[in-house]
């Protein structure tokens, strides 16, 4: 069985920073597809890694749902259905 790393990766320290304009740290994603993503991350520890790092997953945002999310609001200033009304 092979380890899906699709959308996933890791960040640790760069240990060959040798100035302020390298990275503190580095390493590596794997996004199959184009687009903008939600980045989210875990600090984890393991030996072979040397040390901590950050366990990163990423996440296409979907910007259909969000749209339809915003379309489903209702306006406040629309006047009020009384059949709808809770009250």
């Amino acid at each position: 069985m092979t380890y899906d790393n699709t959308n996933k990766g890791f960040l640790r320290k760069n240990e060959n920073r040798e100035t302020l304009a390298h990275p503190e740290y580095r390493g590596e994603i794997t996004i199959t597809e184009p687009g903008t993503y939600w980045l989210s991350g875990w600090i984890n520890e393991h030996e072979k890694m040397g040390g901590k790092y950050f366990s990163l997953r990423a996440k296409k945002k979907d910007f259909t749902k969000a749209k339809e999310a915003a379309r489903s609001v209702p306006d406040p200033g629309a006047p009020l259905d009384h059949d709808e009304s809770p009250f």
